[in-house]
């Protein structure tokens, strides 16, 4: 297709002012680059991703609105605005890229306490004091993460597309070190013993710009963590056996909220395993962590495509917020949308496409490559647990140990014996008739925002809830998940998530009934006990409804 051709038809079909960057989308494929274990790159690919992250963060010392830069797209996920002068210019530092570093490195690592956000207001999202003095303070919107409801996943794998470009831009010509066109993100799988005390090996250099100071550490000399926090065996049961809702979560406005990877998985890693800056999702972006962190998330959302397809995923029409460099290469087949950009600095996309452009990621330039002993559990081995739970004699009640505790029993990760607060309620165990069974675990409205645990026990009238008692969590244990406090983020991410309005927290439990109904059970009423259990509510108050069970389609 010929130059005259290809931008009249972008003009036709996009009506956009990316037509070179969209022209050179729809007339050449994509050469793919593979997302690799960070404990298996080579010396060489280490090196190259260092150096990114390195210049990334030398680009954000010399002006901090670069949007190629480190802080911009740790901006992209936390930030809903941030004050801008009317240059767009607003340096940290002087001096070579030695000395930049060294201003920014300090600056990201400011601070005695993993709370002290504020030494440094560019570590959050509240600087205007700091620029308003270069000039007139106008408004910009970087973006923010996406939660709480079916867009979790590919928000996530819309930011990391252009964190990826980013890194490849960092130094492409290798001025200031190795070359980092062929650069990718790394992925640390969390479901295996650590290379390092408690993370890759990589991340606990001090000497590398992969360090951070902001994030629980286990002390010096001791020996890695075993078994791995997550286990291995809950996250490949929810890859194989969950739809796209359960697993996913649910469309705005409609049954639950929740997918049960962000509450079982995601979240409990961000605020117990991890903790520090990812605590917060106002902060998370700034841990370099983070990114290989989230990176084996999307390795999990391929391998859930690869199972079951992208057809029933839901939210691909929605854009995907984030304001990225015009500068960067585009997804295939991006379009923004309508509406009209902030002059003079118009250089940027408003969004980054919507949802639905990131399902086949060969063919936006990237995939993942599996480590030497592979990444996940084989589905062979959950359907063997699954089916040894559903012989007579070895449901729910009748079996010394529960599914949900044998899958859950490979990683550290586990019910809490001392919950702060217990709250029970009822449940008839029934016929499905196709539908779903769904738990709503309701904080009250007026509730301050913190995080939590709860674990979920399903188990006969007259067995007493001893919460205290092993034996009792293994048998009885259905499910355990995580709310992740967003701390401010509450009103973009799900229509329930303010304090003045209850606060669900959605999980499918179709599975234990069925189970229940395999034992024998059917027509049963049986109690259902939470146990709920927070180490940041300052209040100490956990006021908590019954929980309620809802049957959906």
């Amino acid at each position: 297709m010929n130059i005259s051709k290809c931008r009249l038809l972008v003009g036709l079909l996009l009506a956009s002012c990316f037509s070179i960057n969209v022209c050179a989308q729809i007339a050449a494929p994509r050469e793919v680059k593979y997302r690799k274990n960070i404990d298996e790159l080579s010396a060489d690919e280490l090196a190259a991703f260092e150096h990114a992250v390195k210049m990334m963060k030398v680009k954000s010392a010399k002006n901090i609105y670069d949007r190629t830069g480190f802080l911009w797209q740790a901006w992209v996920h936390n930030c809903t605005s941030v004050a801008v002068n009317d240059k767009r210019q607003y340096a940290l530092g002087s001096g070579d890229n030695k000395q930049l570093y060294e201003v920014i490195k300090g600056q990201l690592n400011m601070g005695n306490d993993i709370n002290d956000t504020m030494a440094n207001p560019f570590n959050t999202c509240s600087f205007e004091t700091q620029v308003r003095g270069t000039g007139n303070v106008i408004y910009e919107n970087p973006g923010m993460c996406e939660h709480r409801k079916d867009t979790f996943f590919q928000w996530h794998r819309a930011e990391f597309y252009f964190y990826e470009k980013a890194l490849q831009d960092a130094d492409p010509e290798g001025l200031s070190g190795p070359s980092t066109k062929n650069v990718t993100v790394p992925y640390w799988n969390f479901t295996k013993p650590p290379t390092g005390i408690r993370y890759p090996k990589a991340f606990e250099d001090a000497t590398s710009p992969l360090w951070f100071k902001h994030r629980l550490e286990n002390p010096a000399g001791s020996k890695p963590a075993m078994p791995s926090y997550t286990s291995p065996y809950l996250m490949a049961y929810l890859i194989y056996k969950q739809d796209w809702q359960s697993f996913g979560g649910y469309s705005l406005g409609g049954a639950g909220n929740s997918g049960s990877f962000e509450s079982q998985i995601h979240d409990t890693m961000h605020d117990e395993y991890v903790h520090g800056y990812l605590r917060n999702p106002a902060t998370a972006g700034l841990d370099p962590l983070f990114y290989s962190f989230h990176a084996f998330i999307d390795y999990a959302l391929e391998k859930w495509i690869e199972e079951h397809g992208s057809e029933t995923i839901t939210g691909g029409n929605w854009f995907m917020r984030g304001e990225q460099d015009a500068r960067l290469q585009l997804p295939v087949g991006f379009e923004e949308g309508s509406g009209k950009k902030r002059e003079p600095f118009s250089n940027y996309s408003k969004n980054m496409g919507r949802a639905e452009l990131y399902y086949d990621t060969k063919k936006q330039g990237f995939a993942y490559q599996s480590g030497a002993f592979g990444e996940f559990v084989p589905k062979s081995q959950i359907d063997a647990i699954v089916a040894k739970h559903n012989l007579p004699g070895a449901t729910l009640g009748d079996n010394p140990q529960s599914l949900f505790s044998e899958l859950m029993s490979y990683g550290a990760h586990g019910p809490v014996a001392r919950p702060n607060a217990i709250v029970q309620g009822k449940v008839k165990i029934q016929s499905l008739d196709g539908s779903k069974a769904l738990i709503d675990i309701v904080r009250d409205a007026g509730s301050d925002d913190y995080s939590y645990q709860v674990d979920v026990y399903f188990h006969p009238q007259d067995v007493a809830a001893d919460i205290g008692n092993k034996d009792f969590r293994m048998r009885y244990l259905v499910l355990t998940a995580s709310y992740w406090a967003l701390s401010g983020h509450h009103h973009h991410h799900h229509d329930d998530a303010g304090s003045s309005v209850p606060l669900r927290l959605t999980q499918d439990i179709s599975k234990d009934i069925n189970n229940l109904r395999l034992g024998g059970k059917d027509g049963q009423e049986w109690t259902v006990t939470l146990g709920i259990s927070s180490r940041n509510n300052p209040s100490g108050k956990f006021a908590f409804s019954a929980p309620v069970i809802n049957y959906s389609k």
